[in-house]
């Protein structure tokens, strides 16, 4: 990005009193401007890679770097510094080409999606979701209610001390249950619920959700009732 024109004055150079020391003396007739000491000129070597500076400023740094071996080292150093910025951005920020056959391919998975979505039958599919989280709400409770823990504190008396200190992480499980079965038996609603928290905070038209974005909310429903059912298991009867 070019930088806007830097002058003498934001530098702190007074290029019009006779009494600064960056200005050449008047009565040397071969004196046509600044002169720059290192410190000066290599603060100004930003803004001049950048095309930042006046012409004044410009004119003074070139005649610096003329006579000044150390600067020109300097100046190369930060060109090379600046290259190696620009080709490491270049190698980080994707080509066009891959960046399309990458949307591309989203595209394609989104419609592929869509039309499994569609293609399932919304009968069935209820009938699944509810029968499903009545088997889960039944195996949960029995589970519970099973009993087996005395046996295994025989065993290892160490058990109880854990499932004491483990209570929170039980009904942390117990909470992440309930939201599945919500998800599960009531994907629609929750997307309904989503999808008009996301107009509200990107201030547009709330649309109805499509039913790709159901299915996928149920479905989650089902993979966190098996994931619940699984940890529950693992907690009372381990």
């Amino acid at each position: 990005m070019k930088q806007p024109n830097v002058s003498g004055k934001e530098i702190g150079l007074d290029t019009a009193s006779e009494k600064s020391p960056l200005q050449g003396s008047p009565a040397d007739p071969s004196s046509k401007g600044l002169t720059l000491a290192c410190a000066e000129a290599q603060a100004l070597f930003p803004a001049y890679l950048e095309e930042g500076l006046t012409p004044d400023l410009l004119r003074a740094v070139e005649t610096h770097l003329q006579d000044c071996a150390p600067c020109n080292r300097e100046l190369h150093k930060l060109r090379q510094e600046e290259d190696l910025i620009v080709e490491a951005l270049r190698e980080l920020r994707p080509s066009d080409s891959y960046r399309g056959r990458v949307a591309a391919m989203c595209a394609q998975m989104h419609a592929r999606a869509s039309e499994m979505a569609e293609s399932i039958p919304e009968s069935r599919w209820a009938v699944f979701r509810y029968a499903l989280g009545f088997v889960a709400v039944s195996t949960f409770v029995l589970i519970w209610m099973g009993g087996g823990r005395s046996t295994w504190q025989e065993q290892w008396p160490g058990l109880e001390i854990f499932l004491q200190e483990a209570r929170p992480l039980f009904w942390v499980n117990v909470l992440v249950f309930v939201l599945s079965l919500l998800l599960l038996l009531e994907g629609r609603l929750l997307a309904r619920i989503e999808s008009y928290l996301l107009s509200r905070l990107s201030h547009t038209l709330s649309a109805p959700p499509t039913r790709l974005e159901i299915v996928l909310f149920e479905t989650v429903g089902v993979l966190g009732v098996f994931a619940c059912l699984v940890f529950h298991y693992l907690f009372v009867t381990a």
